[in-house]
């Protein structure tokens, strides 16, 4: 099975860390929060193109072309067209399923354990409080993805933690442009793909964003546990 980590973003929110250096390569511990993605990737996995811009050489020569038993790609995003636009740099080179994952987020190993074992699939998480960086998503009667709207309100709602299996013919259907058609975005374009293709919506209570100072330090003090994997 192979993987795409985007880690092309400037990580505007966490300088003056991230002037210097890629958010992917901030520390959690005694790892980087890359190392951290990488070493949580399912047991399928071996191959990982990582999508890379902002300092992205510094990811490169961190990661090397080999992590463990893993094969790394590193491809650029040589403008942030969004996060479809991310992903599609990788189209030609996958095979078949597919995961896709924020290179800034941690996730538990058993939760894409779970999520790979559906070629076509998202992660969620219950959300209870407002929030205008994260997609909320409708479920039909059968527990798929149905829709992906904005909703900032503190009502629960059910949020996009970020990452997808998906299979290759995803990107043969029109990217939905967002931001006054700047950019592409994958999740509004699986709310298109998922009237062809039934979207398995896997649920999660143990997904950690960081996009924020508060965040990275919450981050780390939930890897400093012991066993967090």
């Amino acid at each position: 099975m192979q993987a795409i980590i985007m880690a092309a973003g400037t990580g505007t929110r966490l300088r003056p860390l991230t002037l210097d250096t890629p958010k992917p390569l901030l520390k959690l511990g005694d790892q980087t929060i890359i190392e951290k993605t990488l070493d949580n990737l399912p047991q399928a996995v071996d191959e990982v193109f990582v999508i890379i811009g902002h300092h992205g050489n510094k990811i490169e020569k961190f990661i090397g072309p080999n992590y463990k038993n893993l094969k790394i790609n590193f491809l650029w995003q040589k403008e942030l067209k969004g996060t479809w636009h991310a992903a599609s740099l990788a189209k030609e080179y996958l095979r078949d399923a597919f995961l896709i994952l924020n290179g800034d987020d941690i996730y538990k190993k058993n939760d894409l354990e779970a999520l790979a074992r559906h070629p076509w699939s998202i992660m969620a998480q219950k959300f209870n409080q407002a929030t205008d960086t994260l997609d909320s998503l409708v479920l039909d009667q059968n527990g798929r993805l149905c829709d992906v709207v904005e909703k900032n309100d503190p009502g629960e709602k059910i949020v996009n933690t970020g990452a997808y299996s998906l299979k290759p013919e995803f990107f043969d259907h029109a990217p939905i442009a967002i931001k006054d058609g700047k950019e592409y975005g994958l999740p509004q374009t699986l709310s298109k793909v998922c009237q062809l293709y039934p979207v398995q919506v896997v649920f999660t209570d143990d997904w950690h964003k960081i996009n924020t100072l508060q965040d990275l330090e919450q981050a780390r003090e939930i890897v400093g546990k012991i066993c967090y994997n």
